[in-house]
């Protein structure tokens, strides 16, 4: 599975990719948690469709990720515990590689 590179991270689909990998998921995954086709859901990540700011919130919820950061890349990425019946999944930006 190829890695996400910094520069994803300056994009919204980047962010919902790391998240979703960082989940373990597949897009037919978040396709199904989500209610997005995952043609859909691919478009958005690699940056042909940007999506409504409701679609992100969905995702969002889907992912256990915060809206803000996963919209805007504001904030932490995840969201209090307490406040969702999934485990937030740990995000962090791929370390460098190993030449």
């Amino acid at each position: 599975m190829p890695k996400i590179v910094e520069a994803d991270l300056n994009s919204v689909g980047g962010r919902i990719r790391l998240a979703r990998e960082s989940a373990g998921w597949t897009q037919e995954k978040l396709a199904a948690e989500s209610g997005f086709s995952q043609g859909h859901l691919s478009e958005i990540e690699l940056g042909r469709v940007e999506p409504l700011l409701a679609t992100v919130g969905q995702l969002a919820d889907a992912l256990s990720v915060s809206p803000g950061w996963l919209a805007f890349g504001e904030g932490a990425p995840s969201v209090d515990s307490k406040s969702r019946s999934r485990p937030a999944p740990h995000l962090s930006p791929p370390g460098p590689e190993a030449a």
